[in-house]
């Protein structure tokens, strides 16, 4: 086997990302710790060739799409909905899909860089950018061509993005309720460290900042992204005194769990509780009532990340910029219309 980039951090007692700016001759490391990796390389006999894996990509007609399968993240219509983007643009361009995943997040790493070392892929997709993404390190590193669903974070030199506006969204959808009339707004999102996340629960906050009002954290739910997260989240928010009188979800399929705790305990969505989701996958305007939400143009932009490589791969190391989606607020029966 072949040394990696994770047998030099691992050596060096230090993070994929340390020595990525490493191999990159980023100036923000520390002359100890630049050379305690610099030392690693050298006992370990790690030499990046950049170029010859460059040479060897050229022949290479199929982009990877990597995922973490935990969670049951195949089920969500989001997920599906994005694949389905990806795998057209792909075959539009005569390029060929190759689906990859692992299930634990300890083994997360060694099967990214088991997949771009196999020689099979000239570029990798991911979802689900984070705040510290050691995935986006490791490419970086590898100077391998990415695309990532949401805000890369840092510098970059081989990754391509694409984006909504989350902060914006939920910023337009909080407003909104409050210019309806409600005090007390909840906010049911994942417990992840995912940039998508972290800037929806930035844009409550700054909703509230705007309109001049206190947050109650008790308003603040943190839970998974599956319906029956959704569901438990609002339970907890419903035991409150007093009870949130709308709640913002960060997907639609937790709104959909909300919608149902909301209905369980007797009390009408829409009525006495509005809601809004997040996404505008297609089953949200068939639910009863219809879901309001933030509308993402997912299939086009599952589009638009894998052309964005294609062409990143095409053009041999000339990066486009992020591009920044502007969300929409779809008004449906859920949210009190």
């Amino acid at each position: 086997m072949s040394v990696t980039i994770l047998d030099v951090a691992k050596k060096a007692g230090v993070g994929v990302g340390t020595v990525s700016r490493v191999i990159n001759s980023a100036t923000h490391v520390r002359p100890a710790t630049r050379a305690t990796i610099e030392s690693a390389m050298r006992d370990l006999g790690y030499h990046p060739n950049a170029q010859a894996r460059n040479l060897k990509r050229r022949t290479v007609t199929t982009l990877g799409f990597f995922f973490n399968s935990g969670g049951r993240r195949l089920s969500d219509p989001f997920f599906n909905v994005l694949m389905a983007g990806i795998a057209d643009a792909c075959g539009d361009r005569n390029y060929d899909l190759l689906v990859a995943s692992c299930r634990n997040a300890a083994d997360e790493l060694v099967a990214l860089e088991r997949l771009i070392k196999s020689n099979r892929v000239c570029g990798v997709i991911l979802t689900d950018s984070r705040v510290r993404d050691a995935r986006i390190a490791l490419l970086e590193a590898e100077q391998f061509p990415c695309a990532v669903l949401g805000r890369p974070g840092g510098k970059t030199q081989s990754t391509v993005s694409v984006d909504l506006d989350n902060r914006r969204a939920i910023i337009e959808a909080v407003s909104w309720l409050f210019a309806r009339g409600h005090q007390r707004v909840g906010f049911i999102g994942p417990s992840d460290d995912g940039t998508c996340s972290r800037d929806r629960m930035s844009g409550y906050r700054a909703a509230h900042t705007v309109a001049q009002r206190a947050i109650d954290p008790r308003l603040i739910t943190h839970t998974g992204i599956t319906e029956e997260d959704g569901a438990s989240a609002m339970c907890a928010l419903l035991a409150l005194q007093p009870r949130p009188t709308a709640v913002v979800a960060c997907s639609d399929v937790i709104a959909f769990g909300a919608m149902r705790a909301i209905t369980h305990s007797g009390l009408r969505v829409g009525k006495d509780i509005a809601v809004i989701g997040f996404d505008d996958i297609p089953a949200a305007a068939f639910t009863s009532p219809a879901l309001a939400t933030v509308r993402q143009p997912i299939y086009d932009m599952g589009e638009t990340l894998a052309g964005m490589l294609i062409d990143f791969v095409h053009s041999e190391g000339i990066c486009q910029g992020p591009r920044i989606i502007a969300p929409e607020l779809v008004l449906r029966e859920s949210a009190g219309v």
